[in-house]
């Protein structure tokens, strides 16, 4: 209840936050689609500046051991 995110009848609103470094609310997205949430939270990450994975060049699976 302390975010808003509850309708009248007490259900949990489909809202997305989105929080900056510093542990604060960067922005709200009130308008969640379930078919569009990830490609929009994409959109919306890249807007924001948030670098992605490939930016980072942190691979998404770390290179196993070698066995020899």
């Amino acid at each position: 209840a302390d975010y808003g995110v509850l309708s009248a009848m007490g259900f949990a609103k489909r809202w997305t936050f989105y929080i900056d470094g510093q542990g604060t609310i960067a922005r709200i997205d009130k308008d969640v689609n379930p078919r569009s949430a990830g490609a929009d939270l994409v959109a919306s990450l890249e807007e924001m500046g948030v670098r992605t994975v490939e930016q980072t060049h942190i691979p998404l699976i770390p290179d196993e051991p070698n066995s020899d």
